[in-house]
Protein backbone atom coordinates (compact mmCIF):
# COMPACT_ATOMS: atom_id res chain seq x y z
CA UNK A 1 0.00 0.00 0.00
CA UNK A 2 3.02 2.13 -0.09
CA UNK A 3 2.77 2.74 4.11
CA UNK A 4 5.30 5.21 4.59
CA UNK A 5 4.46 3.90 8.47
CA UNK A 6 5.38 0.88 7.75
CA UNK A 7 8.51 1.62 6.31
CA UNK A 8 9.08 3.73 9.29
CA UNK A 9 8.00 0.59 11.74
CA UNK A 10 10.38 -1.43 10.24
CA UNK A 11 13.33 0.81 10.17
CA UNK A 12 12.96 1.29 14.04
CA UNK A 13 11.94 -2.70 14.59
CA UNK A 14 15.20 -3.73 12.66
CA UNK A 15 17.42 -0.92 14.71
CA UNK A 16 16.09 -2.37 17.71
CA UNK A 17 17.04 -5.81 16.84
CA UNK A 18 20.52 -3.91 16.21
CA UNK A 19 20.53 -2.94 19.39
CA UNK A 20 19.34 -5.04 21.79
CA UNK A 21 21.42 -8.16 20.03
CA UNK A 22 24.31 -5.78 20.19
CA UNK A 23 23.92 -5.33 23.86
CA UNK A 24 23.28 -8.62 24.96
CA UNK A 25 27.00 -9.05 22.92
CA UNK A 26 25.24 -11.86 20.47
CA UNK A 27 26.61 -10.32 17.10
CA UNK A 28 29.29 -8.07 16.94
CA UNK A 29 29.92 -4.79 15.50
CA UNK A 30 31.61 -6.40 11.94
CA UNK A 31 28.75 -8.49 11.32
CA UNK A 32 26.33 -5.92 12.12
CA UNK A 33 27.84 -3.02 9.70
CA UNK A 34 28.13 -5.71 7.46
CA UNK A 35 24.04 -6.54 7.27
CA UNK A 36 23.39 -2.34 7.47
CA UNK A 37 25.88 -1.51 4.98
CA UNK A 38 25.31 -4.37 2.61
CA UNK A 39 21.92 -6.16 3.18
CA UNK A 40 19.29 -3.39 4.13
CA UNK A 41 20.12 -1.43 0.86
CA UNK A 42 19.59 -4.70 -1.18
CA UNK A 43 16.34 -5.52 0.64
CA UNK A 44 15.33 -2.05 -0.27
CA UNK A 45 16.29 -2.17 -3.84
CA UNK A 46 14.86 -5.43 -4.38
CA UNK A 47 11.71 -4.25 -2.60
CA UNK A 48 11.47 -1.36 -5.20
CA UNK A 49 11.89 -3.33 -8.11
CA UNK A 50 9.66 -6.39 -6.97
CA UNK A 51 6.38 -3.39 -6.14
CA UNK A 52 3.85 -3.39 -8.91
CA UNK A 53 3.25 -0.49 -10.98
CA UNK A 54 0.43 0.60 -9.36
CA UNK A 55 2.43 1.22 -6.15
CA UNK A 56 4.77 3.10 -7.85
CA UNK A 57 2.13 5.11 -9.46
CA UNK A 58 0.81 5.79 -6.15
CA UNK A 59 4.14 6.20 -4.79
CA UNK A 60 4.61 8.78 -7.40
CA UNK A 61 1.00 10.58 -7.28
CA UNK A 62 1.57 11.05 -3.15
CA UNK A 63 5.08 12.51 -3.18
CA UNK A 64 5.95 13.87 -6.43
CA UNK A 65 2.87 15.61 -8.16
CA UNK A 66 1.96 16.70 -4.67
CA UNK A 67 5.26 18.51 -3.79
CA UNK A 68 5.32 22.65 -3.29
CA UNK A 69 4.53 23.87 -6.77
CA UNK A 70 6.32 27.32 -6.27
CA UNK A 71 9.54 25.62 -5.10
CA UNK A 72 9.02 21.97 -6.23
CA UNK A 73 10.16 20.66 -2.47
CA UNK A 74 8.26 18.16 -0.83
CA UNK A 75 7.33 19.32 2.44
CA UNK A 76 4.72 17.54 4.61
CA UNK A 77 4.31 20.14 7.02
CA UNK A 78 3.64 23.15 4.31
CA UNK A 79 -0.49 23.95 6.08
CA UNK A 80 -0.95 27.42 3.92
CA UNK A 81 -3.22 24.81 1.70
CA UNK A 82 -4.74 22.69 3.66
CA UNK A 83 -6.05 20.01 0.42
CA UNK A 84 -1.79 19.65 0.20
CA UNK A 85 -1.77 17.83 3.65
CA UNK A 86 -4.89 15.90 3.07
CA UNK A 87 -3.60 14.43 0.08
CA UNK A 88 0.09 13.92 1.83
CA UNK A 89 -1.65 12.58 4.65
CA UNK A 90 -4.13 10.56 2.28
CA UNK A 91 -7.65 12.32 4.06
CA UNK A 92 -6.22 11.25 7.56
CA UNK A 93 -5.40 14.27 9.14
CA UNK A 94 -9.26 14.96 9.62
CA UNK A 95 -10.61 11.64 10.19
CA UNK A 96 -8.12 11.57 13.22
CA UNK A 97 -9.41 15.41 14.13
CA UNK A 98 -13.22 13.85 13.95
CA UNK A 99 -12.29 11.00 15.89
CA UNK A 100 -10.57 12.66 18.38
CA UNK A 101 -13.58 15.20 18.76
CA UNK A 102 -15.90 11.81 19.70
CA UNK A 103 -13.64 10.45 22.11
CA UNK A 104 -13.55 13.96 24.05
CA UNK A 105 -17.66 13.74 24.14
CA UNK A 106 -17.06 10.41 26.16
CA UNK A 107 -13.65 10.19 27.36
CA UNK A 108 -13.84 7.80 30.22
CA UNK A 109 -16.54 5.07 28.88
CA UNK A 110 -16.18 5.60 25.28
CA UNK A 111 -19.05 4.97 23.32
CA UNK A 112 -19.42 1.56 22.58
CA UNK A 113 -18.55 -1.28 19.51
CA UNK A 114 -20.13 0.43 15.95
CA UNK A 115 -19.97 4.10 17.18
CA UNK A 116 -17.41 5.58 14.78
CA UNK A 117 -19.13 3.92 11.39
CA UNK A 118 -22.32 5.08 12.74
CA UNK A 119 -21.83 8.35 13.82
CA UNK A 120 -18.82 9.31 11.59
CA UNK A 121 -19.33 7.14 8.72
CA UNK A 122 -15.29 6.28 8.51
CA UNK A 123 -12.68 4.59 10.29
CA UNK A 124 -10.09 6.31 11.39
CA UNK A 125 -7.29 4.52 10.58
CA UNK A 126 -5.34 4.35 13.54
CA UNK A 127 -5.89 1.38 16.40
CA UNK A 128 -5.30 3.99 19.43
CA UNK A 129 -8.42 6.22 18.13
CA UNK A 130 -10.45 3.76 16.91
CA UNK A 131 -10.16 2.14 20.77
CA UNK A 132 -10.16 5.49 22.28
CA UNK A 133 -13.44 6.47 20.66
CA UNK A 134 -15.36 2.95 21.25
CA UNK A 135 -14.02 2.33 24.46
CA UNK A 136 -12.47 5.00 26.23
CA UNK A 137 -9.78 5.43 29.15
CA UNK A 138 -10.37 2.35 30.70
CA UNK A 139 -10.77 0.29 27.62
CA UNK A 140 -7.02 1.77 26.35
CA UNK A 141 -5.61 1.54 29.40
CA UNK A 142 -6.60 -2.16 29.36
CA UNK A 143 -5.09 -2.77 25.91
CA UNK A 144 -2.23 -0.90 26.69
CA UNK A 145 -1.85 -3.39 29.75
CA UNK A 146 -1.93 -6.27 27.09
CA UNK A 147 0.97 -4.56 25.23
CA UNK A 148 2.91 -4.28 28.58
CA UNK A 149 2.63 -7.63 29.79
CA UNK A 150 3.96 -9.32 26.61
CA UNK A 151 6.81 -6.94 25.91
CA UNK A 152 7.57 -7.93 29.96
CA UNK A 153 6.86 -11.64 29.16
CA UNK A 154 9.20 -11.47 26.33
CA UNK A 155 11.92 -9.15 28.11
CA UNK A 156 11.74 -11.85 31.30
CA UNK A 157 12.30 -14.73 28.75
CA UNK A 158 15.53 -12.93 27.20
CA UNK A 159 16.96 -12.51 30.31
CA UNK A 160 16.63 -15.68 31.48
CA UNK A 161 17.07 -17.83 28.12
CA UNK A 162 21.33 -19.20 28.49
CA UNK A 163 21.31 -20.15 24.55
CA UNK A 164 22.31 -17.56 21.93
CA UNK A 165 19.46 -19.02 19.52
CA UNK A 166 16.91 -18.66 21.43
CA UNK A 167 17.75 -15.29 22.38
CA UNK A 168 17.86 -14.17 19.28
CA UNK A 169 14.50 -15.43 18.29
CA UNK A 170 12.99 -13.79 21.31
CA UNK A 171 15.27 -9.94 20.12
CA UNK A 172 12.92 -11.12 16.49
CA UNK A 173 9.34 -11.40 18.60
CA UNK A 174 10.49 -8.21 21.00
CA UNK A 175 11.44 -6.01 17.33
CA UNK A 176 8.76 -7.39 15.70
CA UNK A 177 6.28 -6.77 18.36
CA UNK A 178 7.91 -2.89 18.50
CA UNK A 179 6.78 -3.18 14.98
CA UNK A 180 3.71 -3.46 15.74
CA UNK A 181 3.44 -1.05 18.25
CA UNK A 182 4.69 1.36 15.97
CA UNK A 183 2.34 0.70 13.40
CA UNK A 184 -0.68 0.88 14.73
Amino acid sequence: TVSRGGYIAFIFATCAFFIIAFRLRLIKVTRTLVLLVFIVPLVAISTYIVLPSSAKEAFYHKVIENADPKTHNINPYRTEDKSYLEIYTSGRISRWTEAFELFLRSPIWGHGNYTIMEVLKIVPHNDYLNILVKYGLIGFFLYLMIYLSIVRKLCFYLKNTREDDSKMIYIGYLSGFIELILIN
